[in-house]
């Protein structure tokens, strides 16, 4: 019986290899109440982790800020809202995500 629970465990913190298209898929099913912890490389070089979660719909309300959302888009790059940071965000580039935890698995993208 306990080799059955550590061969368990083992399986659950596998890390699964997926792809930028499978990583936003998970992206998108995230929320406030299920975040999803993101690993990525700045333009600096410095690896950064934040549990971040989707925020549908368009966030931008001036026409500004709907120009800047698309160009970032546009660029690849998202907005994501922060968990636990007083209603911050951060920019993410998909081309920069290394790996990301979501519903207790570990995923390294690829």
């Amino acid at each position: 019986m306990y080799n059955n629970t550590v061969h368990n465990k083992m399986i659950q913190l596998a890390t699964e290899d997926i792809g930028i298209t499978e990583f936003f898929d998970l992206l998108l099913q995230s929320n406030e109440s299920e975040p999803i912890r993101i690993k990525w490389t700045t333009e600096e070089g410095n690896e950064r982790y934040y549990f971040c979660y989707w925020e549908p719909g368009p966030v931008a309300t001036t026409e500004a800020g709907l120009k800047a959302s698309q160009t970032k888009q546009d660029r690849g790059m998202y907005n994501l809202q922060v968990v636990g940071i007083g209603g911050d965000w951060r920019t993410i580039d998909f081309n920069t995500v290394s790996a990301c935890r979501f519903k207790g698995k570990l995923y390294r993208v690829s």
